[in-house]
């Protein structure tokens, strides 16, 4: 735009002179005038290589006046023949003198004035920045970021300064350093200046080039920034560029980042993050003490909390932090644990603290004329900045959690080190909040898996055999507590939780289970307290008296989870497993054995009868008791809770229910079963019965569950004295190869105990459980998985006593 404004002016002054000088002189003399002046500029644009088309265009024009002017003196014959001569002229000139196109853009053109100034003053030097275009030797160098001068020599500017009419050679090809250690284009042979123009021209970016040149370039733009202090986004947008190639050399990398901080230190750079991540990636593991003051001081002088990235940097380098493989074997995930952590208990936290004082930051050049002083008045200035004081004891706490992260990581990188690993296995060896931060091996395996079972609900009933082959556990029918674990891991892995959870029911999974898959909103995923734990026992023995008059009806449901939400202060984790666990417990058959040895193991009679008070409170909350439901009462009393069946009867009457005799006649747990049609029973909620016992059964839970958080901690704190009571004991020799056992580390002590008699009381059953800290139920179901596997029949069967199968261990031992 600037470049036409200059074109329409001078086409303005030529025809305003013309005009003026025939009307004042003579058409001659105009003719004379206008030549000379055109032919006067056209010398002088062409020179300093600005607008050279439009020029060139000029002396064409001057030319052909010329020829008219001998004409008009000389005659028409005299015209033809310096046509014909100055034709030649031209078109030399047109062929010949060079065009690249825009030329130099006004940013950096003269104006007349200078221009006439300079020729008739020494040439200076001036920086060709952005926007700029300049033909070099045949070389066109765009956007070229250096400084040039118009001589052949220039003494005493810059070591960077390129002379425009001194001689380029060709571009040298060789691995041997030509350059000394400090550089200079002034001392620069004509071979040497045509390889560092050709590396301009071809955009700064061979990274083969030898280093010596990258510098040249380097000491221009560290002279632009810190002495002219102009350009500066262009020159710290090309040092990070020039890193990004040249960043290998330890000496290029000090010196540029140098470079950049000392801008920011003199408050000419604004410290931005992707500026300062920048810097960080290229200080490769170790910040400078200069860096790192900068980076504190910029905090505290502008009170920000130091971020989750800056803090890691920080502490990888501290010299208390703990140096470890997990580093290089796990260094993505390591991050990634790092900032969850430190955003959980560090973040906005970290202000670097300043007494007020402050100091001076002095700056060490790397280009050879800086060094010395020359070219410019006075040195680079220092930067003040604020000083920094007991930062290493702020900034030990993130030195504590830097560790922790490592020994988090520890057995994930075990794990990872070893080639033959399962990645997925791996996987579930990381923290399970880092789990949830990265995509798992198998994730679009389990997105399928999740598709082909979803439906209205938020749960997925999945049958366990599935998620067990992709977790690459070969079939067996009652799959081993550590192994049921393992595939509750592994849907933890995937941000999910699974009900029952073995982690907590220590029950395993049979193979043709089903399993509810769920998402639960809060942390931790596991219920913390026991009052899920006694839920999940209850809930199965309220669904197995729901179901014996047929299917589980909605309002049934509702009641079961508003009881028990209300009388054991359910979390919402909890009440989300608790809907999860109704649906799953439907979908498979229920066992009551387990829950049998669960209770004798849990409560005591006064307890038992709390219980079974809670299963008739639920089962007459909805249109009384019909005579199905009292049978399945009655058995669950006799057989589950060791209570008398005429208990039963004495809480419906206490509790004021009544017993419907008619029965409805449907297929248990079945929808739509054919046959006579009989009116649903009409589910009516009695809120007014419920509250009237609602006293009385909050107490009655709080009891339960003071008796098994006592239950646990004395399994978890006392020793039970060895049993003494006199018992056939059998030979050890029958049992020699336990450590070839494939049941639970934790279940074999068990195991080795209960196999030196062959009948047990229930209650020493119970000692012996709380001495090695076992569920009855988990470790029976394992042991008998185990020998019916390998012995063809249960080891141990359960009754008013455990017998254990003499004869199927006298065979073992004798193999």
């Amino acid at each position: 735009m600037r470049e036409n404004t200059v074109k329409g002016s001078l086409i303005v002054l030529f025809v305003s002179c013309f005009i003026l000088f025939w009307i004042l002189a003579s058409f001659s003399a105009s003719i004379y005038f206008i030549t000379f002046l055109m032919g006067l500029v056209s010398i002088l644009f062409l020179r300093h290589k600005f607008i050279i088309t439009f020029s060139k265009k000029i002396l064409l024009t001057v030319l052909f006046l010329i020829c008219f002017i001998i004409g008009y003196e000389k005659g028409m014959q005299f015209f033809f023949q310096s046509m014909l001569v100055f034709g030649v002229v031209g078109v030399l000139i047109w062929k010949f003198i060079k065009d690249p196109n825009k030329g130099i853009s006004m940013k950096t053109a003269f104006s007349s004035v200078e221009i006439i100034k300079k020729i008739i003053s020494k040439p200076q030097p001036y920086f060709l920045g952005k926007g700029t275009k300049i033909e070099i030797g045949g070389y066109i160098l765009e956007d070229p970021l250096i400084y040039v001068v118009d001589s052949k020599t220039y003494e005493e500017f810059d070591a960077s300064l390129l002379c425009l009419r001194q001689p380029v050679g060709f571009p040298q090809q060789t691995n041997q350093r030509t350059l000394p250690y400090w550089p200079s284009l002034s001392n620069a042979d004509p071979n040497q200046v045509a390889t560092y123009v050709n590396w301009l021209a071809t955009g700064r970016k061979d990274p083969n080039i030898e280093l010596g040149y990258v510098f040249i370039c380097f000491y221009g733009l560290e002279r632009r920034a810190l002495v002219d202090r102009k350009d500066i986004l262009d020159v710290g947008y090309e040092v990070i560029r020039l890193l990004g190639i040249y960043g290998n050399s330890g000496s290029f990398r000090n010196y540029a980042t140098g470079l950049l901080i000392h801008l920011i230190l003199l408050g000419i750079l604004m410290p931005k993050r992707k500026l300062i991540t920048a810097l960080m990636n290229y200080q490769e593991g170790y910040l400078s003490e200069t860096f790192q003051t900068m980076l504190l001081g910029y905090l505290s002088k502008n009170n920000i909390p130091l971020p989750d990235n800056w803090a890691f940097y920080l502490a990888k380098q501290d010299e208390r932090v703990v140096r470890s493989v997990v580093l290089t074997r796990a260094s993505e995930e390591f991050q990634k644990l790092f900032t969850l952590r430190y955003n959980e208990k560090c973040a906005n936290q970290l202000i670097p603290k300043s007494n007020g004082h402050t100091h001076w930051i002095e700056y060490r050049a790397a280009s050879p004329t800086l060094l010395r002083g020359e070219g410019f008045e006075t040195t680079v200035s220092p930067a003040e900045w604020p000083v920094i004081v007991e930062w290493k004891k702020q900034f030990s706490p993130v030195v504590k959690l830097f560790n922790d992260c490592i020994e988090e990581l520890k057995a994930y990188s075990r794990k990872t080190a070893r080639s033959t690993i399962d990645k997925s296995k791996a996987f579930t060896a990381l923290p399970s909040d880092l789990q949830q931060e990265l995509k798992h091996p198998q994730q679009d395996e389990w997105d399928k898996l999740l598709e082909s079972y979803s439906n209205d609900s938020k749960i997925w009933l999945v049958p366990v055999e599935k998620i067990a082959d992709l977790n690459r556990i070969t079939y067996r029918p009652k799959i081993s507590l550590s192994q049921s674990e393992q595939i509750a891991r592994f849907v933890e892995s995937f941000g999910l939780s699974i009900e029952p959870d073995p982690r907590y029911t220590e029950k395993p999974f049979q193979w043709k289970d089903y399993a509810a898959i769920l998402r639960l909103p809060d942390k931790p995923y596991l219920p913390e307290t026991k009052n899920y734990a006694l839920v999940s026992v209850i809930v199965p023995l309220a669904i197995e008296v729901s179901l014996a008059s047929g299917e589980l009806e909605e309002k049934e449901q509702q009641v079961i989870v508003e009881f028990l939400q209300e009388r054991f202060m359910l979390t919402r984790n909890d009440r989300l497993r608790l809907d999860a666990l109704i649906e799953v417990s439907l979908k498979n058959e229920i066992s009551l054995l387990g829950i049998k040895y669960k209770i004798q193991y849990l409560f005591n009679e006064v307890q038992c009868k709390s219980i079974g008070k809670f299963l008739v409170m639920i089962a007459g909350s909805v249109s009384g008791i019909c005579p199905k439901e009292l049978e399945a009462l009655e058995k669950i009393f006799v057989k589950v809770l060791w209570l008398s069946k005429e208990l039963v009867k004495e809480f419906v009457n206490e509790l004021g229910y009544t017993i419907n005799e008619a029965e409805r006649l449907s297929i248990k747990g079945i929808k739509g079963s054919q046959g006579e049609v009989i009116p649903p029973r009409v589910a009516i909620l009695d809120i007014n019965k419920i509250r009237k016992i609602r006293e009385e059964s909050i107490e009655a839970s709080k009891l339960l569950i003071q008796a098994m958080e006592q239950s646990a901690s004395e399994a978890s704190h006392s020793d039970i004295a060895v049993i003494k009571n006199e018992t056939v004991v059998m030979q050890n020799e029958s049992i020699r190869n336990i450590s070839n056992i494939l049941i639970s580390n934790h279940i074999k002590p068990f195991f080795q105990e209960i196999i030196t008699k062959e009948k047990w009381p229930n209650d020493e059953v119970n000692a012996l459980a709380r001495k090695h800290k076992v569920t009855i139920s988990a470790a029976l179901e394992e042991i008998n998985t185990w020998s019916d596997e390998n012995l063809g029949d249960f080891l141990i069967e359960e009754g008013d006593n455990l017998t254990v199968n003499k004869e199927l261990l006298d065979n073992f031992g004798g193999n």
